[in-house]
């Protein structure tokens, strides 16, 4: 039997909230909370223009002549949502239009006004890559983002892996790779130091493993005195791709996950989130309740000890399927019981950089065809799930679009497909510096593909890609990946 309605129909809105109030942050500076993805999603916006155009105009140009405020310093202190001065949330960089119309409606001029509208694009991403430093818990490189995700479990809040750790490493060492190409060699370095340091805590405190079945995922992290941190165990995709993007995907360093971690990673992943046709944003086996102590990490310094996972990890012997009841799982879009649209795409791109090829990644994104044929994506496909006790997951059952709740028909997840599909199933991934470096335009060319020696584990060609120097195509081979001009 399943509910009559969507649990997620009688969410309200964000800006109506009325107990907003109740999500006050506790610390002295601002907190990002539900916007902390914000800061790789700007990155992103500006970045990919400069590659995708090469335009090194737009990188000199001013930030706020682009609807950029940087850095984020515009709406709501003691709250998220209360709009008054001080938070990261109030800034719109191509945003999505429902968030942009959420802080107009609750943002003063006068904030606006005290934005930063005269640094350029490029010291806008230097801004935006180094902005965590002003949040890390003392003595360590764990970024505490404060109040907890709107949609995600009540624990998921302060040092949240995805957007905490991840995303963070994601953007330093893709502004490294840069920098470095502008000959600055030691911001490159510094980058790259910063992105280490973070990495290091991650792997102390936030990665566990659980022998039993041969996974590994990602847990929560809370600041709890001055030598311990409370661990919550936390097993959500996001916090799989987008610490996987830092770690080990689109990166001129090496990855920083063994082997054994990457196969650990991959397996939860298609054990306890893939469906038939869809995933499980949050795998059902997650037991939010599930807390334990953990030593400070050493905050970069040399370490004397080795990552140990939690012996809480092994405490949920099959068939337990706890993530419903105790992470308030029971939304289609967050929780277990189906995924939002961007992040079956997301996932199996990450898999293509921890499986070392797209092979599976190719076979599971094939089943997502029939599910993302439903007209627009919005904010969410529903996967059947037992809304009672045991809160069993029905994988074999198909996804469904839900026709209640704040499903929002005019989502966009689409885009993220085909930057799945282009960037991590053929690797086009362009410097934001297009340089002619004496190999001529075919040289240029080849440099904008992300380790094409390596087979992606499919035949395949994309055709009619829009670069600076014309349309080219992309070829996936057994011997990997070659990309070529259309009109050579």
């Amino acid at each position: 039997t399943f509910p009559a309605k969507s649990v997620f129909a009688d969410v309200e809105p964000l800006e109506l909230s009325s107990n907003a109030t109740t999500r006050s942050n506790t610390r002295a500076s601002p907190q990002y909370g539900f916007y902390c993805y914000n800061p790789w999603a700007y990155y992103l916006a500006m970045s990919n223009h400069v590659r995708i155009n090469n335009d090194t105009a737009f990188l000199h140009s001013a930030a706020g002549v682009h609807g950029c405020r940087i850095p984020y310093t515009c709406c709501a202190p003691s709250s998220v949502f209360d709009g008054q001065p001080g938070s990261p949330g109030c800034v719109s960089c191509i945003d999505p239009l429902w968030y942009v119309r959420m802080r107009l409606r609750s943002c003063s001029s006068s904030c606006y006004k005290s934005a930063n509208t005269s640094q350029s694009v490029e010291d806008a991403l230097q801004s935006i890559a180094t902005d965590w430093t002003n949040y890390v818990i003392p003595g360590t490189n764990l970024v505490d983002y404060g109040p907890a995700m709107d949609g995600f479990s009540p624990t998921y809040k302060h040092v949240m892996p995805g957007c905490s750790q991840g995303n963070n490493v994601f953007m330093l060492r893709d502004l490294a790779n840069f920098r470095e190409v502008q000959g600055n060699t030691s911001g490159a370095d510094a980058l790259r130091a910063m992105a280490a340091a973070l990495v290091r805590d991650t792997m102390d405190v936030s990665f566990t493993t659980q022998s039993r079945t041969g996974h590994a995922w990602f847990n929560v992290i809370f600041p709890a005195s001055s030598s311990k941190v409370q661990v919550y165990e936390m097993r959500h995709v996001v916090d799989f791709f987008s610490v996987v993007f830092g770690f080990c995907g689109l990166t001129d360093q090496p990855c920083d996950l063994s082997a054994e971690q990457k196969a650990m990673l991959g397996k939860w992943f298609r054990e306890e989130s893939v469906t038939s046709d869809w995933i499980r944003a949050t795998s059902p086996r997650t037991n939010c309740s599930n807390s334990w102590l953990a030593d400070l990490p050493l905050g970069g310094q040399a370490r004397t000890r080795s990552p140990q996972p939690s012996s809480g990890a092994e405490e949920d012997p099959p068939p337990t399927y706890p993530a419903y009841p105790t992470c308030h799982a029971g939304r289609p879009d967050h929780g277990s019981d189906g995924a939002y649209p961007s992040w079956p795409a997301f996932s199996c791109e990450a898999l293509c950089y921890i499986d070392g090829n797209c092979s599976s990644a190719f076979s599971i994104m094939a089943t997502f065809a029939e599910t993302t044929f439903e007209g627009p994506f919005g904010q969410c496909h529903q996967v059947p799930q037992k809304p009672t006790a045991p809160y069993t997951p029905f994988n074999d059952e198909k996804a469904f679009k839900p026709v209640e709740g704040v499903t929002r028909y005019l989502g966009v997840e689409g885009g993220s497909f085909f930057e799945a599909i282009l960037r991590g199933f053929f690797g086009y991934h362009p410097s934001m510096h297009w340089s002619s470096d004496g190999n001529g335009k075919e040289g240029t060319l080849s440099a904008a593909l992300h380790d094409p020696s390596t087979p992606r584990g499919f035949v395949g060609k994309l055709s009619n890609l829009r670069t600076p120097l014309g349309l080219v195509s992309i070829t996936s081979t057994e011997k990997g990946l070659a990309i070529a001009r259309q009109d050579a």
